[in-house]
């Protein structure tokens, strides 16, 4: 084999390895490496275990709906006193992780239960509504 042969030959492997490394089909990843990821949540949660106590008063004086099925109508100011008296600093810190949110839920539904007038249990049950539409939906988990 002379020179101009062994030449032909390298230039055609380099073409070959050059069509395969830049083809549509190489670009794309293979299956096994395609990662699926879950769509975002929307609860005040979204995919973390904790929610910062600044993110959530931020969250109920702008972003949290009015009105929700089954609660009625709450006002923003009602929403942040709603806030210092179920998640009070002392108890929960900076932090409030979904299991003590969860916690502070069965307190509420617990003071609906020793309440005596229908008035208040009432308005419990408008924060209770309220509180368990912010959680995550047991599908999206």
């Amino acid at each position: 084999m002379d020179i101009f042969g062994a030449f032909q030959k390298i230039s055609k492997m380099t073409t070959k390895t050059l069509l395969e490394r830049f083809s549509a089909e190489s670009q794309r990843p293979k299956k096994r490496e395609i990662i699926q990821r879950k769509p975002p949540t929307s609860s005040l949660f979204g995919s973390r275990r904790y929610v910062h106590r600044r993110e959530l008063k931020k969250f109920l004086a702008k972003k949290a709906p009015e009105r929700i099925k089954g609660a009625g109508r709450l006002t923003r100011e009602e929403l942040i006193t709603m806030e210092k008296e179920v998640f009070p600093e002392k108890q929960f810190g900076g932090y409030i992780t979904l299991s003590e949110f969860k916690k502070a839920l069965r307190n509420l539904k617990k003071a609906k239960r020793r309440v005596g007038s229908a008035i208040q249990r009432q308005k419990i049950r408008a924060k209770i509504k309220f509180l368990e539409n912010l959680l995550p939906k047991k599908d999206e988990k």
